[in-house]
C-alpha cells in the first residue's frame, strides 16, 4: 500500500476527538497530513461540560514551580517564543548557519 504525497482533510462537520484518532493513525502510519477548515469543527457534549474541561485544562501547572509552565495561552500571538530571535530558523547572514557540505 503506497502513500500519498499529502492527505488533505476537510475538517468541517466532522467530530473532533473521532477525526483526531482517524489523523493520529495516518500520522504514525508515516503519512503526512493536513487538516483545513479546522474552525468547523464540532465538539459534542453540552457546552457548560466542556467549558470546565477546558479550564481545568488551563490549571494544569507545574508543582514546585509554576513559573517553568507549561503554558496554556489563549491565542497564538500570546506566545513569547514568537518574536524571539532564537526562536527563527537560521538564515544566510546568521552565525548558526553553516552551508551543507555535498
Amino acid at each position: 500500500m503506497g502513500f500519498e504525497k499529502v492527505v488533505v482533510v476537510d475538517g468541517r462537520g466532522h467530530l473532533i476527538g473521532r477525526l483526531a484518532s482517524t489523523v493520529a493513525k495516518q500520522l504514525l502510519n508515516g503519512q503526512r497530513v493536513v487538516v483545513v477548515r479546522c474552525e468547523l469543527l464540532n465538539v459534542s457534549g453540552s457546552f457548560y461540560r466542556n467549558k470546565l474541561k477546558y479550564f481545568a485544562f488551563l490549571r494544569k501547572r507545574m508543582n514546585s514551580n509554576p513559573c517553568h509552565g507549561p503554558f496554556h495561552f489563549r491565542a497564538p500571538q500570546q506566545d513569547p517564543l514568537e518574536d524571539h530571535p532564537r526562536h527563527d530558523p537560521p538564515t544566510r547572514h546568521s552565525a548558526a548557519w553553516k552551508p551543507s557540505t555535498g
